[in-house]
């Protein structure tokens, strides 16, 4: 079994917090959701344009929504460090916004890349 290392930005912890209000149930899923990531690495789909980020579905069971209407998490994963290096940079509620727009996932990266520097 291969062990990933996962980072959390401040941007997605900011915006984990505002859905953990709103789906109380979702703190729980959402330390899973990162153990999983821990051990398994990303999941769900490549971004195109971005040969480094994943956009994964993340259901709320507790709330009756599935993934196919939850939440969506966007992470970076960078295979060059060891342990690989996994990035949790947006998480958001497909309700809210249909999909994050170029800059904002720029600028995350750009936060978690400031992060791995230090």
């Amino acid at each position: 079994m291969m062990n990933f290392r996962v980072v959390t930005i401040k941007r997605f912890e900011r915006s984990a917090k505002s859905l953990c209000k709103k789906y109380p149930k979702l703190t729980q899923s959402l330390s899973e959701y990162l153990c999983h990531l821990e051990e398994n690495g990303p999941q769900g789909r490549r971004w195109p344009g971005w040969p480094n980020l994943w956009k994964d579905r993340l259901g709320l069971p507790g709330h009756n929504v599935g993934k196919r209407g939850g939440l969506r998490v966007v992470v970076y994963h960078d295979p060059t460090n060891m342990p690989e290096l996994i990035g949790a940079l947006l998480i958001y509620s497909k309700s809210d916004i249909t999909q994050p727009d170029q800059a904002e996932i720029k600028n995350a990266v750009q936060d978690l890349k400031e992060i791995i520097a230090e």
